[in-house]
Parts: structure tokens; C-alpha cells; sequence
């Protein structure tokens, strides 16, 4: 397929990530970034945004007056669907609702889907999700942004090239009001998933409980079948504060909102041995986190490589949050993988 091939997208959900208009942010070192799936798609080199769907009227009126009349509005999803002729569709509405919209989009023989995260929030729909997406072909990415965050991806590039050795610990913190078991939980059990590199074999999960209709902030242990063991540490008790600390043979890798640095030791001139600190180099330039995920759709599409964040990690994060709720149930037992579809 042609590289100068244009793409139309279209996105369903007008709310904040959905369809916020082009802001720039910089944050340490980051680059700057748009951050909701309607910019993403116009500034995109090979998208145009040519539709958008919600049923609050209100929220179609707000994006008309974001972007203009130039994307065709609807309140009707499948109606938009069979219409439009759609290449990449974005879901960006309420968590539950991913799975029954992108089953939907892909029996209208959509392409290519960019879900926001949680992938789901049942483990069936999760499973049944997965299964429609591979016999489709369908390329698909969920939105677990720090997988293209320049912060993160610098990391990960780091640790990969073997400079501070192979993973051990991983203890990654998420603390304050946003400390949920799925609305930010996901993002933060995908993460240690990604510098884990395996599969999980059990874990044994504590929840901290708040008032019965609010969503929690549960932690774990997680141990990977290759070695790899890892702290989930939310607490809605904490002050507004994420951080990730990857713990290898040589060394550790830090990443927090306003730092991404790598601590070693290191012989001197002198034969000594010191510990260093230093800020992750930065002399390749890491493309904006949405954008990037934009890419790697269409590189899966044009028959590249499965995406990044495809539907296989979004269930595993599904499945550890799952396992995580039932062994806080059962006592804070110790759960195995794979764990039982109920």
C-alpha cells in the first residue's frame, strides 16, 4: 500500500480524551504533545478527521464549536458506521461500553481501532474482544499511552539494550484521588507489564476501600514466570504521585512526571567504585505519545509488526486487575494465572 495513502478517522465519545482540541504540554524533558484522540487525528501526517458520534447532544455542539463543521456529526454509532466508510476509528467512550462498540465497528468491517483504555472491564468481554480482533485481522491498539510516552519509551529502549542488565523488581506507585482500580489501575499495570516482559504467574491483591459506590485503589504482587516481581503500590491516601522504579541487575531506572533517570555503578579512573545518577540520554527523538500510536496502527495495517499495545496486552491488563478484585475477595489469596473465566 501506497506510504502517501490518507486514512479516514472518525471518533465515538466527545468527552476530555475524545475530542479536546490541540494543546502543547512540556513536562521535564517531554516533547510537546496533543493528548485527545480528535487532535491527534488533525495532526496526523495521513488522517483526516472526517466524522464523530456521541448521544449528548450538548457534546456534539462543544466539538462543532472545537473543530467546525469540517467532521460530519452523529448521534447514531451504527448509522455513522455503515456511512462513513470509516479507515480508523477511535472509542473514547464510557469503560464499559469499549467491547460491545468495537465488536460493533468490526462487523462493519472497520480496519483499524484505537481504544481508549481500559480495553474492557469484564474479562469475558475482554476474551471475546481478542477473538474478534485476530479473526478479523483487525489492527487494534488500546490507548496505555505510557507505552509511547517519550519518558517511558526512553526508558524501556534503555533497559532493553542490556546497559544495567536484565529486570528483577519492579515497584510502581500511583497515588491520590486518581489511584482507581480501572480509570488509572490499567495504565499502571500495563506499564509493569511492559518492562516485565513476561507472563504473569500469580499475584496476590489488596484493595483499599472507600465508600461503596467509588471504584478502588487496589495494589499487588505480581510475580512474572521469569523472575521478574513487581509491587503495585495505589493509594487514593497518597499525595497526587506516580512513579515507576525498575530495578535490573546493574542498576535502576526511574520515571515520575518531571523525571526519567538511570542510577549505576561505575568504575573510576582510579579503580573506585561510585554510583551515578544521571538523566536517561536523550539524543533520539522520541515522537509524540498519540501520534506514535497513530503509526503503528497504520504500520500493522500496511502489514507491518502486531501494534504496541495490541488487544493480547489489553486483556492481560484486564486479567491481572480481575485477579487482583478476586484475591482481595478471598481473603487476599494467592491467585494463579490463568485465572478462571466466571
Amino acid at each position: 500500500m501506497a506510504q502517501s495513502t490518507r486514512y479516514r478517522a472518525a471518533v465515538v465519545g466527545l468527552r476530555g480524551i475524545g475530542a479536546g482540541a490541540v494543546t502543547e504540554t512540556f513536562t521535564g524533558n517531554r516533547r510537546a504533545a496533543p493528548h485527545t484522540h480528535a487532535a491527534a487525528y488533525r495532526l496526523h501526517e495521513r488522517s483526516d478527521l472526517v466524522a464523530a458520534c456521541d448521544l449528548n447532544p450538548l457534546l456534539i455542539d462543544e466539538f462543532q464549536n472545537t473543530w467546525g463543521d469540517q467532521p460530519n456529526m452523529y448521534d447514531d454509532f451504527e448509522f455513522m458506521l455503515a456511512r462513513e466508510n470509516i479507515d480508523i476509528l477511535s472509542i473514547a467512550t464510557s469503560d464499559h461500553s469499549h467491547a460491545d462498540l468495537a465488536s460493533l465497528a468490526i462487523k462493519a468491517g472497520v480496519p483499524m481501532i484505537f481504544c481508549e483504555k481500559p480495553m474492557t472491564t469484564r474479562l469475558q468481554d475482554a476474551d471475546a474482544l481478542v477473538q474478534a480482533v485476530e479473526q478479523s485481522n483487525t489492527s487494534f491498539t488500546v490507548n496505555h499511552s505510557r507505552r509511547w510516552d517519550p519518558f517511558f519509551r526512553q526508558a524501556y529502549d534503555f533497559i532493553k539494550s542490556g546497559r544495567i542488565g536484565p529486570v528483577r523488581r519492579i515497584v510502581a506507585t500511583w497515588g491520590g484521588p486518581r489511584a482507581l482500580e480501572y480509570r488509572n489501575g490499567c495504565h499502571t499495570v500495563d506499564t509493569v507489564n511492559m518492562y516485565a516482559g513476561g507472563s504473569p504467574a500469580w499475584t496476590i491483591g489488596l484493595h483499599e476501600h472507600g465508600l461503596p459506590d467509588e471504584e478502588p485503589a487496589p495494589s499487588s504482587l505480581v510475580q512474572y514466570d521469569n523472575g521478574v516481581l513487581a509491587y503495585i503500590n495505589q493509594s487514593k491516601q497518597l499525595p497526587i504521585f506516580t512513579e515507576w522504579q525498575i530495578f535490573c541487575t546493574k542498576g535502576r531506572v526511574r520515571i515520575g512526571g518531571h523525571h526519567s533517570t538511570v542510577e549505576y555503578s561505575t568504575q573510576t579512573p582510579h579503580g573506585d567504585t561510585e554510583w551515578l545518577e544521571r538523566q536517561l540520554p536523550t539524543q533520539k527523538v522520541y515522537r509524540a505519545g498519540m501520534l506514535s500510536s497513530i503509526d503503528d496502527l497504520i504500520q500493522r495495517h500496511e502489514g507491518g509488526n502486531e501494534t504496541f499495545a495490541n488487544a493480547r496486552t489489553g486483556l492481560l491488563a484486564v486479567e491481572i486487575i480481575t485477579a487482583m478484585r478476586r484475591s482481595d475477595e478471598n481473603g487476599q489469596a494467592k491467585l494463579t494465572f490463568p485465572i478462571d473465566r466466571e
